[in-house]
C-alpha cells in the first residue's frame, strides 16, 4: 500500500452558525481494493470545533499495480541532503546519532550534509560534541558536518531557523533527532519524496520501547530490535518532528516557531502550517528508521498544553499495555502480601 496525506481544502459552506471545511485526506492505493481515501473534515457548530473522519472509496475496477522501488538517480537533480539536528547536553546520544549516521551516508548516492547547532551549556558538554566530530571528521573521509553555535536559550525551532539561514532556497531540508538511528534507505526516500513546491514528507517511525520493560521478568533477554512487533515498540504516529522539505517551500509556510521553549508542539504547528500553505504531504511508515528508547524528563516550566503532551508521549513510550498490565498486577499483589 502507499499512503499519501494531501492538503486539499474544499470551499466553505456555512449555514447559520454551521462551518465545515476539509482539513486533508489520506489517499491509500492498493492492490486488493483500489484506491480509496479517508477525508478529515473540521467541523465547527455552536462554539464546538470538531474534526471527524469520512471514510470514502472509489469505485473502480480493480487494476493489477505493481510498485518498484528505484535509488537510481539522474544527473541533471541536485541530490544533496541537508541533515538538521540540534544539541542541548546529549553528546553521548551525539555519539551514537554520528557513528549510525556516518553508516548510512556511506551507501548514499549523492551528498549529505550534517549542520548541527549546538546550544551551548556552562558545563560543557558542548565541548565533547566538537572533539568527538574533530576525530570522526579526521578518520571518515565521506562525512560532511558544520557546527554552528549558539549561546541562545534551547529552542528547537529556533535552532532550525538558524541552520537554514544561510542555505539556498532550493535545498533539501530533513529535520532530524538525536535519537533517532536510519539507514541508507531511508535517506533515498527522502530525495525520492520530497518535491520542490510540491510534497514534504513526514515518516511514521517505529519507536522503541523501555528494554527494562520488554525484559520484565525475562532471564537472558536479547529483544529482536528490528522484528517491529508490538511487544518491541509503536509506530509513532502522532510524531511529526522528522520530515523533509525543501527551504523554499519551509520558508513560504511560515517556518519554525520561535518562541516554543522546552519540549514539543512546534512539530506540530510546522505540519498544520505546510498543509495550510498547500503543500502536499506524503506521510506513511518508514521501518527504515527508528527512535531509540531515553528517559524523558517533562519540566515544570512547560505549558498546559506542552506538558500535556510530553506525558502522554512519556507514558506511550514505556512498553506494551500487556507488559504494563503484568507489571502492574505484580505490584498489587505485592502490596496486598506486605498489608497482611
Amino acid at each position: 500500500n502507499q499512503i499519501r496525506t494531501s492538503s486539499w481544502f474544499s470551499e466553505t459552506e456555512q449555514n447559520g452558525s454551521h462551518l465545515e471545511f476539509l482539513v486533508w485526506t489520506y489517499q491509500c492505493l492498493s492492490t486488493e481494493r483500489g484506491a480509496h481515501e479517508i477525508a478529515f473534515v473540521r467541523s465547527k457548530f455552536e462554539n464546538k470545533n470538531e474534526i471527524a473522519p469520512v471514510y470514502v472509496r472509489r469505485d473502480l475496477p480493480q487494476h493489477l499495480v505493481e510498485f518498484k522501488e528505484s535509488y537510481r538517480e539522474t544527473l541533471d537533480i541536485d541530490n544533496t541532503i541537508h541533515v538538521l539536528l540540534m544539541i542541548y547536553k546529549k553528546s553521548s546520544s551525539y555519539i551514537n546519532f554520528l557513528e549510525q549516521h556516518e553508516k548510512a551516508v556511506k551507501g548514499y548516492h549523492g551528498k549529505v550534509i550534517l549542520r548541527v547547532v549546538v546550544f551551548l551549556d556552562k558545563d560543557g558538554d558542548y565541548k565533547i560534541v566538537t572533539a568527538v566530530t574533530s576525530i570522526m571528521l579526521k578518520y571518515k573521509a565521506h562525512l560532511d558536518v558544520k557546527l554552528i553555535y549558539s549561546n541562545e536559550t534551547f529552542k528547537r525551532g529556533n535552532g532550525m531557523m538558524l541552520a537554514v539561514d544561510d542555505l539556498d532556497k532550493t535545498s533539501l531540508l530533513l529535520l532530524m533527532d538525536v535519537d533517532m538511528e536510519y539507514t541508507t534507505e531511508f535517506l533515498q526516500r527522502v530525495h525520492k519524496n520530497t518535491v520542490l513546491d510540491y510534497m514534504a514528507y513526514f515518516p511514521v517511525m517505529f519507536s522503541l520501547y523501555s528494554p527494562d520493560v520488554i525484559c520484565y521478568k525475562k532471564e537472558n533477554c536479547e529483544p529482536d530490535w528490528d522484528s517491529r512487533q508490538n511487544e518491541v515498540g509503536l509506530w509513532r504516529t502522532y510524531g511529526f518532528g522528522i520530515a523533509s522539505i525543501y527551504k523554499k517551500n519551509l520558508i513560504s509556510a511560515g517556518g519554525f516557531r520561535t518562541d516554543i521553549e522546552g519540549w514539543g508542539l512546534e512539530d506540530v504547528d510546522l505540519y498544520e502550517k505546510v498543509i495550510s500553505a498547500g503543500i502536499n504531504i506524503l506521510r506513511s511508515v518508514d521501518n527504515s528508521i527508528i527512535h531509540r528508547y531515553h528517559s524523558r524528563e517533562c519540566s515544570t516550566s512547560l505549558s498546559k498544553t506542552q506538558m500535556s503532551a510530553c506525558i502522554g508521549s512519556k507514558e506511550s513510550s514505556y512498553g506494551s499495555f500487556n507488559q504494563l498490565y503484568q507489571m502492574y498486577q505484580d505490584m498489587s499483589t505485592n502490596e496486598t502480601t506486605s498489608t497482611n
